[in-house]
C-alpha cells in the first residue's frame, strides 16, 4: 500500500478507535439522539415509521415526516440487525465519521495536489472536538457530511474527465442522498451549481441541468410520498424547516454567526485562530492552482453564508457549522503544509521553529481540549454515567405496557421495560401512568402523581468544580395516582 494511503487509513482506523471508547457514557443520552432515532426503534421493532414519542399530535403516530428518512431507515436496519440500545444507535454515526475524514481527504487531496497539506487537513478535522462531539452523538450529521462529500468529490473528479456525464449524475445522486439525511446538504448542492456557473468552461446550462436532475430526483420522491399526507407534512416537515429558520437582521444574524463560532470553539481557541489564519493566507498567499483557489473559496462561502443568513443560532445549527468549517480545514492544512519543514528534524530556521512550536500547541489544545479531555471527564465520571443506573430501576419500578411521560433520558430503559416513552404535552394522570423528571429541575409536586423514587446519580466534579454537562442521569420517578387505587380495588376483590 502506498504511504499516503497507508497514513490515511492509520488516522482513520485510530479516529474509530479513539471515539469507541466509552462511547454508551460519553455523550450521555440526550433528546436529539431520542426524537431522531425513535422512528427507527418503531420500524424496526413494529413495522412502521413512526414517532411514538411524539405520539398524539400532527400525526406522528401515523408516520414520520419531520425530517428526510435516510437516517430512521439505516439506523432501523441496524436495529433489526443488531438489536436496540445505545451502541447500535452510535457506532454508524462513528463509522460515517470516520468515512467522511476519509473522504475530505480526497477532497483536499484534489484541491491541494498534494498528499502532506492534505492529510494535516483532516487530522485538525477528525480532532476538532465539536466534529468529535458529533459523531458521538447519535445524529445524523456524519452520515450527511460524507454522503456531502462523496458528491463534492466526485463532481471535481467529473471537472477533469472528457466524459464527465456518469461522474458528474453519480454526484448528483449522492447530494440528493445527502439532502435525504438531513436538508442542510442544500449548501452542497448551491456550492456545486454555483461552481458549474462560475468554472465550468462550456456546456453550462447542460451540466446544470444533468446535476441538479440527479441531486432532485431522490428528495423529490421524498416530497411526493411526504405530500400523500399534506397536514402532516405541513405539521411537521414544515414545522421544523420554520422553527430553525434565522431571525433578525442580516447585520445582526452575521454578528450571531461569528459569536457562535466563538461559543463552539472556547475550548480551543487555538483552533479557531487556526482556521482564521488559514483563509487568510489561502486568500492572499496560496497561489499554486488559480482554478483550486477559486473552487475551495466557493466550496467555503457558500455554505457559510447559507448558514449564517437563512439557519438559526440555537439547537441543532450548532451542527451545521461543520459543513464550511470542513472547507476551512483544508485551507488551513494547506497553511501548514506551506509553512511547516517537510521534517521535525529539518526545523532548523527560527521560522520553522515558530512554526512547529506553534502547530504543537494547537495539536495539544485540540486534545486537551477534545477527546483526551472528553478521556479525563471520563474516567473520573465513568460510574456516574453507566446507564445501568438507570435501566435497572425503570425495570422493577415500571410494570410493562406502561406509559411514561418525561426525561427523554429514560428512553432506552423504558423500552428495555417494555413501556413506552411520551415526550410531547404536559402529564397527564389519565394518559400517563409514570411521569420521569430531572433532578435538577427541583420539581416538588406534579398534580395526579406522587413521587415514588430517586434514581441515578450526579456527576462528580473534574479538576476542582467542573462537571464539563449540563445534566446527569439524577432522576426522580411519579406515579399516577389512580394506579395505586387500581391496586386498593383489586386487593380487595380477591
Amino acid at each position: 500500500m502506498p504511504g499516503p494511503r497507508r497514513s490515511l487509513l492509520i488516522l482513520v482506523v485510530l479516529f474509530v478507535l479513539m471515539n469507541l471508547v466509552g462511547l454508551d457514557r460519553s455523550s450521555l443520552v440526550w433528546v436529539d439522539e431520542v426524537t431522531l432515532n425513535d422512528p427507527a426503534k418503531e420500524l424496526a421493532l413494529h413495522g412502521t415509521l413512526r414517532s411514538s414519542v411524539f405520539a398524539g399530535a400532527d400525526g406522528f403516530d401515523q408516520t414520520y415526516l419531520w425530517l428526510p428518512p435516510a437516517q430512521p431507515l439505516l439506523i432501523a436496519a441496524v436495529y433489526k440487525m443488531f438489536g436496540f440500545g445505545i451502541w447500535q444507535t452510535r457506532i454508524p454515526s462513528v463509522l460515517f465519521g470516520a468515512s467522511a475524514v476519509a473522504m475530505l481527504y480526497f477532497i483536499a487531496r484534489r484541491l491541494l495536489n498534494a498528499h502532506r497539506p492534505a492529510l494535516l487537513s483532516v487530522v485538525l478535522f477528525a480532532l476538532n472536538p465539536q466534529f468529535v462531539h458529533t459523531v458521538r452523538s447519535g445524529r445524523m450529521d456524519a452520515q450527511c457530511l460524507f454522503l456531502a462529500f462523496v458528491g463534492i468529490l466526485l463532481f471535481l473528479r467529473s471537472q477533469s474527465q472528457r466524459n464527465s456525464i456518469p461522474l458528474l449524475r453519480l454526484a448528483g445522486v449522492a447530494i440528493g442522498l445527502s439532502g435525504l439525511t438531513h436538508p442542510i446538504a442544500i449548501v452542497w448542492g448551491l456550492a456545486i451549481i454555483v461552481l458549474i456557473i462560475l468554472t465550468q468552461p462550456s456546456r453550462k446550462l447542460f451540466t446544470l441541468m444533468i446535476f441538479c436532475t440527479s441531486a432532485a430526483l431522490l428528495p423529490v420522491v421524498w416530497i411526493v410520498y411526504a405530500l400523500r399526507t399534506p397536514e402532516y407534512f405541513k405539521a411537521q416537515f414544515l414545522s421544523i424547516v420554520t422553527a430553525h429558520t434565522a431571525q433578525g437582521t442580516i447585520l445582526s444574524r452575521i454578528i450571531d454567526e461569528f459569536a457562535r463560532y466563538g461559543i463552539v470553539y472556547q475550548a480551543v481557541p487555538l483552533l479557531l485562530l487556526a482556521l482564521v489564519a488559514g483563509i487568510s493566507w489561502f486568500v492572499f498567499k496560496y497561489k499554486d492552482v488559480a482554478q483550486s483557489k477559486l473552487r475551495l473559496c466557493i466550496l467555503f462561502l457558500i455554505p457559510f453564508l447559507f448558514v449564517a443568513f437563512f439557519m438559526t443560532k440555537t439547537g441543532g445549527s450548532w451542527f451545521y457549522i461543520l459543513h464550511p468549517v470542513s472547507m476551512l480545514t483544508i485551507m488551513a492544512g494547506a497553511m501548514a503544509g506551506s509553512l511547516l519543514p517537510s521534517q521535525v528534524t529539518g526545523a532548523a530556521s527560527i521560522r520553522h521553529r515558530a512554526t512547529m512550536a506553534a502547530a504543537s500547541l494547537l495539536f495539544l489544545n485540540l486534545l486537551i481540549g477534545g477527546i483526551v479531555g472528553r478521556y479525563i471527564v471520563l474516567m473520573r465520571q465513568w460510574n456516574a454515567r453507566n446507564y445501568e443506573s438507570i435501566t435497572e430501576p425503570i425495570r422493577a419500578l415500571i410494570p410493562r405496557g406502561s406509559v411514561i411521560f418525561g426525561a427523554p433520558e429514560v428512553w432506552y430503559a423504558a423500552e428495555n421495560a417494555g413501556a413506552a416513552l411520551r415526550l410531547r404535552g404536559q402529564p397527564d394522570p389519565k394518559l400517563h401512568d409514570f411521569v420521569v423528571t430531572k433532578s435538577k429541575d427541583s420539581i416538588t409536586a406534579i398534580q395526579g402523581f406522587r413521587k415514588i423514587a430517586d434514581i441515578g446519580h450526579q456527576l462528580p466534579p473534574v479538576l476542582g468544580s467542573y462537571t464539563f454537562s449540563s445534566t446527569d442521569y439524577q432522576l426522580v420517578i411519579w406515579e399516577a395516582d389512580r394506579r395505586a387505587t387500581d391496586i386498593i380495588d383489586l386487593a380487595e376483590n380477591r
